[in-house]
């Protein structure tokens, strides 16, 4: 992905939920990886074009991340339920079923 590697932590923490993945079983080969990580690039080009907040303090700011990531990453797998839910059904009432 030509990310840049100066989110080691981040990549830590990808690594663990990657090693958690296999022990269950479910560890995506790369063609999955893949489209997940061009989505999570998306998200964050997206992201970097954004204005950023004005006039708040630093705590503040501290707190708007905070809740934005939380609440961003939430928003997003509601959105991926409800898509992975409409392909579901969409594939059950196909006439090749």
């Amino acid at each position: 992905m030509e990310w840049n590697p100066g989110a080691e932590d981040a990549t830590a923490a990808l690594d663990i939920e990657l090693d958690r993945m296999a022990w269950w079983g479910l560890a995506p080969d790369m063609e999955t990886a893949l489209v997940y990580a061009h989505a999570a690039d998306q998200v964050a080009q997206f992201e970097m074009e954004l204005p950023p907040p004005h006039n708040l303090t630093r705590g503040r700011l501290a707190l708007f991340v905070a809740r934005g990531a939380f609440g961003y990453s939430q928003f997003l797998q509601r959105l991926l339920a409800v898509a992975q839910g409409s392909a579901a059904l969409n594939a059950a009432r196909s006439p090749d079923n």
